[in-house]
């Protein structure tokens, strides 16, 4: 395995599920605040994840936001750049919970 093998994320068929909304692959990944995040199962050329390989003991793959400029630097490099679910879904706000649809304010926390 050369070492950018050990680098790049590459979804393999059994971390591929289907979305309920919308039926398109997709798979998930942890955000560092240990959320669980659907991921576009294809790399986008506006994607902002960085997703990381599975470490030893790992169920999901870590993802992480990028800037434009670290994006464009990861697509130069050839790791690919992925994209969250929800940008691409047309049923993604059947998905949000309630009260935390884009643009509502959250209790005690001013804008």
């Amino acid at each position: 395995m050369n070492s950018i093998n050990a680098t790049v994320f590459v979804p393999g068929h059994n971390q591929l599920k289907r979305c309920r909304g919308c039926s398109e692959l997709i798979f998930f990944a942890v955000t560092r605040d240990g959320r669980s995040i659907p991921v576009d199962h294809k790399a986008r050329h506006d994607g902002n994840l960085a997703i990381a390989p599975l470490q030893d003991g790992e169920k999901l793959p870590r993802a992480t936001v990028v800037t434009p400029g670290q994006a464009a630097g990861m697509r130069a490099a050839g790791v690919p750049v992925f994209s969250p679910h929800f940008a691409s879904c047309p049923e993604a706000d059947s998905f949000r919970r309630r009260g935390r649809a884009r643009g509502a304010r959250q209790k005690g926390r001013p804008r």
